[in-house]
């Protein structure tokens, strides 16, 4: 088992993807896997994220119709084996250093989750502030808006034992939802 999974839920993203590909390109293989979904994307999403696993093995790439934003990332959910999974949404500028930083953090302490300091994007290249599930976070998360997914660091052990999904009825702020449910 990888310490991190990444997963990406993509649709129509091919624009962004690139950017993403390269900046995911500084997290460390052999600790790492990576997981995308391309969620019935009708661009060059698709040949751009085959051409990507064909290149890395620890990239996967699972293709299934629309489901939405919610029902690609159940399916990621599903599929990542890592110990701590952080999600990358297709049109993000993720910091690799700053989500290596926070798994070294995250381990080294044994923490459930661990919320981050966002920056546009994903984790800041910054120390992270720890947090774990003895504590009460949700007023300083909720205050500072680092609910999102790209800003967290979550146990897939714990997100398994509560059977925790994205409900597929949001359009939007599902990944806030998600945490709220999580806590």
């Amino acid at each position: 088992m990888k310490d991190l999974a990444v997963y990406i839920p993509v649709y129509n993203d091919a624009a962004y993807l690139p950017a993403v590909i390269e900046a995911l390109s500084g997290l460390d293989p052999n600790r790492t896997e990576i997981v995308a979904v391309n969620d019935g994307s009708t661009d060059n999403t698709p040949r751009l994220l085959d051409e990507w696993a064909a290149k890395s093995p620890h990239v996967r790439v699972i293709h299934q119709r629309n489901m939405g934003r919610s029902g690609a990332r159940n399916t990621a959910l599903e599929a990542v084996t890592g110990r701590y999974v952080w999600a990358c949404d297709g049109d993000d500028k993720p910091q690799a250093a700053g989500a290596m930083k926070a798994l070294d953090l995250a381990l080294s302490k044994n923490l459930d989750a661990l919320f981050c300091r966002f920056a546009y994007g994903g984790i800041a290249g910054d120390v992270p502030q720890p947090f774990d599930s003895a504590g009460s976070p949700l007023a300083r998360v909720w205050n500072k808006w680092d609910v999102l997914m790209p800003a967290a660091l979550l146990r897939r052990d714990v997100i398994a034992a509560n059977n925790l999904r994205f409900d597929r009825s949001l359009e939007r702020s599902e990944d806030v939802d998600f945490v709220w449910r999580r806590s």
